[in-house]
Order: structure tokens, then C-alpha cells, then sequence
């Protein structure tokens, strides 16, 4: 799977630099709301990643080499916890660069929220990966759109009642946003699984 996570990166790198550059970019940007949209965007990339597989005919190519269904698969989801976690991280470093300057300030609510999003970008890929190995992504991007733009609006609606009830309360979001993140997880793995068996079965 080592292999398949280099290909993948290689393939990241010489044709998206762009995109990577626009996380980067973003997680600079003072304000949780483009640190957000750039944690929600590097879960993305995996599906980017299976883009450019369905159009260099890759599945051809893998099935007569030494690489298991479920190794194929796992590498999508692992490239994506990957790109996910350092999205994150570069989005926490940038909030302590700020917060030396005196431009915004690290707090754990910060942090909490941010794992909101973590788990809200996690779920998405989980939910939007096992339909992308289905269909295809050419022929499943309006169906993307659609889970994407339903999630995001339906996630960040819920979140804000989530915020205004835990203030109001007078009570922290830590442990619902830990909460989220362990189920988020537990999805993704259950999503790991189904893509695996959709593989196995699919015609390369």
C-alpha cells in the first residue's frame, strides 16, 4: 500500500499544486471559516486522486499487478486522513503564528471547532468515497455536488445550534465535538469496508 500511497502523492503534487497551494493559503488566512473550507477541501482530494485514476485506466493496470482490492481502496482513505490531519495541523500552526502577532488567539474552542470540521470533512469522504468507486467519478460528480453541498449546509446548521446551545448552557462543544470525531471515524472505517467489497465485485 506504500506504493500505491507515493503514486498517489506524485500524482498530487505534479498535477494539483495549485489546489495545495490554495490550503495552504487559506490556513494562513485569519478567520475559522477558509481554515474550515481548507480541512473540508483536503478531505476532498482523495476523490481528486481517484479522478485521475479512472482517466489514466488505472484499475486495467492494477488488477495485473500485486495489489489486493482492499490495499487499492485503503490507500484512497489513508491519502485522505493523511491530507485531512496536516490540512488540520498547518491550520493550528498558523492560528499560533497569529496568536504570536497578536492577530487572533489559540484557544481549545478553536481546536474543538476545528475538530468539528475534521469530523464533518471526514464524514463527507466517507460518505461520498463508496459512490465514487460505484459509478465512477465522471458519471457520480453531479451526485458529489449534490452529498457535498447537502452535508456542508445541513453540517454547518447543526453546528451552529450545537455552538448557541453550548453556550447558552454555559458548557464547552469538547466533548461533542470528540464525540463526533470517534463516530465520523467509526463511519469511515464501516465506509472503507463497503468501498472494499464494491471493488472486489466491480468489472476492471
Amino acid at each position: 500500500m506504500k506504493a500505491l500511497l507515493i503514486k498517489d502523492m506524485c500524482v498530487m503534487l505534479k498535477q494539483m499544486k495549485i489546489y495545495l497551494a490554495m490550503i495552504v493559503l487559506l490556513s494562513f488566512i485569519p478567520g475559522f471559516s477558509s481554515s474550515g473550507f481548507a480541512i473540508v477541501y483536503a478531505a476532498m482530494l482523495p476523490i481528486s486522486a481517484l479522478a485521475y485514476d479512472e482517466r489514466a485506466k488505472w484499475d486495467k493496470l492494477a488488477s495485473s499487478m500485486p495489489f489486493s482490492a482492499g490495499e487499492i481502496v485503503t490507500s484512497k482513505y489513508v491519502l485522505g486522513y493523511l491530507l485531512l490531519a496536516a490540512s488540520a495541523l498547518v491550520c493550528i500552526l498558523a492560528s499560533a503564528v497569529f496568536t504570536v502577532f497578536g492577530k487572533s488567539e489559540l484557544s481549545m474552542e478553536l481546536v474543538y471547532e476545528m475538530t468539528l470540521v475534521c469530523a464533518v470533512a471526514l464524514i463527507l469522504m466517507s460518505l461520498n468515497l463508496p459512490f465514487m468507486f460505484k459509478v465512477g467519478v465522471e458519471k457520480g460528480r453531479l451526485l458529489f455536488i449534490i452529498l457535498t453541498v447537502g452535508l456542508v449546509i445541513v453540517g454547518v446548521q447543526f453546528s451552529e445550534s450545537v455552538l448557541e446551545s453550548a453556550q447558552a448552557d454555559g458548557q464547552g462543544i469538547g466533548g461533542f465535538a470528540l464525540a463526533l470525531l470517534f463516530a465520523a471515524v467509526a463511519l469511515s472505517l464501516v465506509s472503507m469496508l463497503v468501498s472494499t467489497w464494491i471493488y472486489k465485485n466491480m468489472e476492471h
